[in-house]
């Protein structure tokens, strides 16, 4: 989901390369803690690239992303990218208890949904707690919406959204910041075709890679894009109705449940808009309470009493 920002990946991806190169061979991988960068034996473990072969002559990389090949060609090292496509081994697809999949991500050492059910989660914490309970409650204009989510992840929350708003005929502008966007073909195997209707399924694949450059409209009512980014980079001049805040948990991603990183969040949440996530802690409503917000303990997915929902002062 979200973790640092590109600048900081740059640097250390180029002081990790001119290190490397100074070793017979290495082979550059991920790491389930995304803060070292660390050597094992003969491996040497990175959060954020993966770098297949490195030697005293050359580097050659295996990367989806046009910024790690620029990287590598700035340094006149050769790099061989993979099929767009190309899932990555770290991710596996895994059925969660509702019967509906979710992807679990080794590196981090945890699932994008929870293990009680996928589809409950979304539909229960973002579309229910968070959509519907904003279109109840605030006695705004019910023809459209906007929505920022942090943690785009396999899209679920974002074609659950889509398919509500497209049934209500609700304009939507739909904005996630993802750090670390899944591969297209990843997505199209997690079987989330079963709970939308087709065009919206497909349309969605079929904008899914423009949408991370450009705000992409996918029918008469629905418009999305995603921000390749980490949290903290995220700027905007926009504000938004709702935001889904569905970062992995604090126990694997510390620093985005931080009061610097929910403040950073809040700052783009219009008067009366609301907040939302499946997680509830003291710190979390602490930080929320001291922005401003009021708080409030909404019942929680399956496997889960209570989840945060919190309303901006109009």
């Amino acid at each position: 989901m979200i973790g640092w920002s590109p600048s900081l990946r740059r640097g250390f991806f180029i002081g990790g390369i001119m290190g490397l190169i100074r070793h017979p061979l290495y082979e550059l991988t991920h790491s389930p803690a995304p803060s070292l960068l660390r050597k094992e034996g003969t491996v040497l473990f990175h959060p954020l690239y993966a770098v297949e072969r490195v030697d005293q002559r050359s580097v050659v990389g295996v990367s989806n992303s046009p910024t790690i090949q620029a990287l590598l060609f700035s340094l006149n090292l050769p790099c061989i990218m993979t099929e767009e496509n190309t899932p990555t081994p770290h991710l596996q697809i895994v059925p969660t208890a509702d019967g509906s999949n979710t992807i679990y991500n080794a590196q981090v050492g945890e699932n994008y949904h929870s293990h009680h059910g996928a589809l409950q989660e979304s539909r229960h914490v973002f579309l229910h707690s968070g959509l519907e309970y904003f279109l109840a409650n605030t006695g705004t204009n019910n023809a459209e919406v906007s929505i920022l989510e942090v943690g785009f992840g396999t899209g679920l929350n974002f074609l659950l959204t889509a398919d509500f708003c497209t049934q209500q005929q609700i304009t939507l502008q739909y904005t996630s910041i993802e750090a670390y966007p899944l591969a297209n073909e990843m997505i199209s195997q997690t079987g989330y075709d079963q709970y939308v209707p087709s065009p919206i399924w497909e349309r969605f694949l079929g904008n899914y890679t423009a949408a991370l450059t450009t705000l992409v409209k996918m029918n008469n009512y629905v418009s999305f894009n995603i921000a390749e980014s980490a949290l903290n980079n995220f700027t905007s001049a926009q504000k938004f109705d709702i935001i889904y805040f569905d970062a992995f948990a604090a126990i694997y991603q510390p620093e985005m449940w931080s009061d610097e990183a929910i403040a950073h969040t809040l700052q783009f949440l219009k008067p009366g808009g609301v907040f939302v996530t499946y997680a509830i802690t003291g710190n979390l409503k602490r930080a929320i309470k001291a922005l401003g917000l009021k708080v409030q303990k909404a019942p929680g997915a399956p496997g889960k009493r209570e989840m945060l929902r919190a309303v901006s002062s109009l």
